[in-house]
């Protein structure tokens, strides 16, 4: 399950909205007084190449679940190419500080390039809903991959995408996880191409380790493509994500979910016959 990663952690900045919007941010939205315009904020997004998928979905309410409790909802994603419709499962997740939010999932698998509806509807027929289409997919990227005493960055070549919204190393041990974004060095060549260049030994002295004491075996490659729709959250003013419609896709509702196709391979270069340098296989 690839829930947390930085795509994850940039659409925090929308959930961080649609809660402002309960301190009364917007004067057109009172949550203390009857609401009949929102009803639910959505946050997250769709993977076809994930094996779960998980949104999270909250009734907008003038205060945060400090204990457990249902909420009026019923999730449904509907693929709208074929009409087929499934309803999602609700789990409950607890936080620090005694705080509780609904994340609801499922695992039927997604098709790269095909429209979702995700509609979140109350008993009294009260609904938000969002249309998240999902990118193409495209091949799997090649690693270049140099030896930890050379000092030349390290290369993902990334081919025949609409758009890059994450790149990242995974350092996944059974005692601890860090990730390490490198979405910013990213080069755009022709053809719809990206070249991600990673530095990692400079990045792993700020968690007090070196590159050298990690195993390749403990690191992966994680990237992800959207479509060209995808915001680019880094350069929104903070002001503008807190306004239900500011950077939101929910009618009816606030939030965001986006639409993805995502690669993890292996920290390392793999090799044909020919010793010419090929994609590496997939991780699950």
């Amino acid at each position: 399950m690839k829930f947390f990663s930085s795509i994850y952690i940039r659409l925090v900045y929308c959930l961080l909205g649609a809660l402002l919007l309960l301190s009364g941010c917007d004067s057109s939205f009172e949550p203390h007084q009857e609401n009949s315009r929102y009803y639910f904020s959505m946050f997250g997004y769709l993977d076809a190449s994930a094996d779960t998928q998980w949104v999270r979905i909250m009734p907008v309410r003038d205060s945060l679940l400090h204990q457990p409790h249902e909420i009026d909802a019923t999730v449904t994603l509907e693929e709208l190419e074929t009409g087929k419709t499934i309803t999602l499962n609700d789990s409950l997740f607890h936080f620090s500080n005694n705080r509780y939010a609904h994340n609801f999932w499922t695992t039927q698998p997604l098709e790269p390039s095909r429209t979702y509806r995700l509609k979140a509807e109350r008993s009294d027929g009260a609904a938000s809903h969002t249309t998240i289409t999902l990118p193409t997919d495209y091949p799997t990227p090649i690693a270049y991959i140099w030896e930890p005493d050379d000092f030349t960055p390290d290369r993902i070549d990334i081919k025949d995408i609409e758009k890059l919204v994450d790149a990242q190393v995974i350092h996944q041990t059974q005692d601890q996880r860090s990730t390490i974004n490198f979405i910013k060095d990213t080069v755009v060549v022709p053809d719809r191409s990206y070249q991600v260049l990673i530095q990692p030994w400079i990045n792993y002295e700020s968690i007090g380790t070196t590159l050298d004491a990690i195993p390749n075996e403990d690191l992966k490659i994680f990237v992800a493509a959207a479509t060209n729709e995808f915001p680019d959250f880094a350069t929104i003013d903070e002001i503008t994500i807190t306004f239900p419609g500011g950077v939101s896709n929910v009618e009816n509702g606030v939030g965001y979910v986006a639409g993805i196709v995502s690669k993890t391979i292996p920290y390392r270069s793999c090799f044909n016959n020919n010793l010419k340098r090929t994609p590496c296989p997939l991780i699950k």
